[in-house]
């Protein structure tokens, strides 16, 4: 298994608007082939950055979701609510 994690810096004031954004569509993750989990939430610290983490069979099977046209549509949408985002994945070690 493969986590993907993902910060995003979101422009100031937009923070409510975009964690609204992604409940509204976080089906297009969840029912991606290969999903297993899927969380978000927003900074303590810092409340102008919002996470993501993706929980995905294999690094393949993310990447064939992100050419789906819904998976793309996705994440275009976000850019209207972000100045910059960092995304890395971890192999998950179980036992």
């Amino acid at each position: 298994m493969v986590v993907e994690k993902v910060e995003l810096n979101v422009i100031a004031g937009r923070e409510d608007e975009l964690l609204q954004y992604v409940a509204e569509r976080r089906a297009v993750i969840d029912e991606s082939a290969g999903c297993r989990a899927f969380i978000f939430g927003r900074g303590v610290e810092d409340p102008s950055k919002v996470f993501f983490a993706v929980t995905w069979d294999s690094i393949e099977q993310h990447k064939a979701a992100t050419q789906a046209p819904k998976f793309q549509e996705f994440s275009g949408g976000l850019r209207g609510f972000v100045t910059g985002a960092k995304a890395e994945h971890f192999t998950i070690f179980e036992g």
